[in-house]
């Protein structure tokens, strides 16, 4: 087992990785977006997305990974249009998967709550800085070496849909004129 900084480690540099890529691409500016309200919501829904990518992963990482990011904006449109009706519901990852499927998961979340369309071009920016970041993912993974089955390929596969999620939430509250101020003396 790696030393328990590891992971740690793994998910911090896989973000200031995919924090650069985004900040290149002028999907954020240099900063994830997301409070704890994020961080509260994605451990609500993170075993039921589990569930679903685990069942991905072998013939499509890329979608296993990068529809995390999706999730990761339908949370923040929820968030930013009726977050005092989601906020304490247990039904978020349902609402964002079921009227599709998990497959078709980004055209529902892009289409139906952001009005963006498949064949929209922003759609398609959108999709292919996903899947671009995402195969920067899968190098990351790959690296470490791990077996397949093992519990540490499950952890980095685990801490990688987080990232993407935050990286999701942030680049759509982004696009909607969200940023931080310092606050304080």
């Amino acid at each position: 087992m790696p030393h328990p900084r590891f992971f740690k480690d793994y998910s911090d540099n896989l973000t200031r990785v995919l924090l650069q890529h985004a900040t290149q691409e002028g999907f954020l500016s240099g900063q994830l977006l997301v409070t704890e309200d994020f961080d509260e919501k994605w451990s609500q829904i993170s075993p039921e997305y589990m569930a679903d990518a685990v069942q991905e992963v072998v013939k499509y990482p890329n979608v296993a990974i990068a529809w995390a990011a999706f999730v990761g904006v339908g949370v923040a449109v929820l968030w930013d249009l009726q977050w005092d009706k989601h906020a304490y519901a247990t039904d978020t990852y349902e609402i964002l998967k079921n009227p599709y499927g998990f497959d078709a998961m980004d055209e529902y979340i892009m289409g139906d709550l952001l009005g963006q369309d498949s064949e929209s071009d922003y759609f398609k920016h959108i999709s292919g800085f996903f899947y671009s970041a995402s195969n920067i993912a899968l190098t990351f993974i790959r690296k470490e070496n791990f077996d397949p089955q093992s519990k540490e390929a499950y952890q980095l596969f685990s801490d990688t849909v987080t990232v993407f999620y935050k990286l999701g939430a942030s680049v759509c509250l982004h696009a909607r004129g969200y940023k931080y101020h310092p606050v304080g003396n």
